[in-house]
């Protein structure tokens, strides 16, 4: 191994299962050599030092096997003739390949952590202001429409077992379909899992619940230990104070669709909810007067009409007037 590089490629290949017996070998007897030291110990140190290595090093039977697993390396990489001091100097960091042998060999889930600590994925994040939208298409195809006053963190490449992103606020998903590698949206403690379909999750921190509504595919949504599987055209809602998920029939599904586009449909939604989206996506403020709030709205609003043709439309159905000066309206209920 010529240098740190080779070294540190070569130590990532072996946490990630891919060495060769014999690049295995080279790599345990560089360790062993004593060699450039300080790396070594910088690199195995942050196996050492992660919480859940501290919680393996405790488990008793865990210990065990790592004792088995190490006396067999200790014979593999034996030394002809060292210092007592250096060997056990040593010995302790063989034991520590040893337990990661272990983790990589027995299957276990904590792979994919290690190799986060020594090769983090690089992140980006794409945010979007009160009346701005924005569309992405991710390295695996799956593409995603951001709704205003959101935010999505997301690989710049996928590449582990996994699909995981981030999001705060709203948006529409186009999942790229690998039944290999799932494809999950965190938003704060929920999860929504899928591995190819069309789904809208609504998150915005001012709600009391976080919504997703599934149009094609299946969906498995987590809270805590609660979990249920979506259909297409049903929803899940989750109350962000217990955590408890209640799942319903939602045949009007379809209407993300021309949210997508611009365009959305009402049917009965009580007016606050309608002046929460104006306000939302024109990038306006809005107070209110009277009896508004749960009046009902029938009719659609195009993002592409704006923000005065949005509020004379809820005005002229609710049966209520409006004032206007700059980005504030004032709507007024009166005599109903």
């Amino acid at each position: 191994m010529e240098n740190r590089d080779d070294i540190r490629k070569q130590f990532i290949r072996y946490l990630a299962g891919e060495s060769s017996p014999e690049e295995a070998e080279q790599l345990l007897r560089y360790i062993h050599s004593g060699q450039d030291r300080e790396f070594i110990e910088l690199l195995i140190g942050e196996h050492l030092d992660h919480p859940v290595a501290q919680q393996l090093a405790n488990d008793t039977d865990t210990q065990n096997r790592l004792q088995q697993t190490h006396e067999r390396l200790r014979e593999l990489i034996r030394p002809i003739e060292e210092p007592k001091v250096v060997r056990l100097q040593w010995i302790r960091i063989v034991a520590v390949a040893a337990s990661i042998t272990l983790l990589l060999t027995g299957g276990w889930l904590f792979r994919d952590n290690i190799r986060n600590w020594i090769d983090p994925v690089k992140m980006a994040q794409l945010t979007t202001l009160k009346g701005e939208h924005k569309q992405i298409t991710l390295s695996d195809g799956t593409q995603i429409w951001l709704s205003p006053a959101s935010s999505l963190e997301y690989p710049h490449t996928f590449n582990r077992d996994t699909r995981e992103i981030r999001l705060s606020g709203s948006a529409f998903f186009e999942v790229a379909k690998d039944s290999k590698h799932p494809f999950s949206v965190h938003t704060g403690k929920i999860t929504t899992q899928v591995l190819g379909t069309s789904f809208q999750v609504d998150a915005y921190n001012d709600q009391p619940e976080i919504a997703v509504t599934l149009l094609t595919g299946k969906v498995l949504l987590a809270s805590g230990s609660d979990t249920t599987h979506l259909q297409p055209k049903q929803r899940g809602k989750v109350n962000k104070n217990t955590g408890k998920i209640q799942k319903t029939d939602y045949p009007e599904a379809d209407e993300y669709l021309a949210r997508r586009d611009g365009v959305f449909d009402y049917q009965g939604e009580p007016a606050v909810v309608v002046i929460t989206d104006i306000q939302r996506e024109f990038n306006i403020s809005i107070d209110i007067v009277g009896a508004v709030r749960h009046r009902g709205f029938y009719g659609s609003i195009s993002l592409k009409d704006g923000a005065l043709v949005a509020v004379q439309k809820l005005c002229a159905t609710i049966g209520a007037t409006y004032e206007r000066q700059d980005d504030h309206f004032t709507i007024h209920m009166t005599g109903r």
